[in-house]
């Protein structure tokens, strides 16, 4: 087996994928759980993209305009806009998650 002698230096979780409690979501994301959400992503464009992405990142990791382009090509490579309705279904769980978490969890647990 050969191993990489590469190493990360960081990672990024978005979305409060890890700790939904931790999800602070934005504007755009709790519209796109609104009917509007098909028009907004067929509306959105790359520039729209790297502006959010910037408010995501911090400071000093800035992403850079090339990795900005690939992040929008793997958004719409093979109507890939489409994809994003599972982003839908994610930030749904998340806040569903933070509304029952009072009852699902057992006082004695927390």
């Amino acid at each position: 087996m050969q191993y990489s002698s590469e190493q990360w230096l960081s990672c990024c979780l978005l979305n409060g994928g890890l700790f939904p409690e931790t999800l602070r979501a934005r504007l755009i994301q709790k519209l796109m759980l609104t009917p509007l959400g098909p028009l907004l992503t067929a509306l959105m464009n790359e520039r729209q993209l790297q502006r959010t992405m910037g408010k995501v990142f911090g400071p000093d990791t800035q992403p850079s305009a090339d990795l900005i382009q690939h992040f929008w090509e793997l958004i719409t490579y093979n109507n890939g806009r489409r994809a994003l309705s599972i982003n839908r279904t994610v930030l749904a769980y998340a806040m569903y998650y933070l509304f029952y978490n009072e009852f699902m969890i057992p006082d004695e647990t927390r």
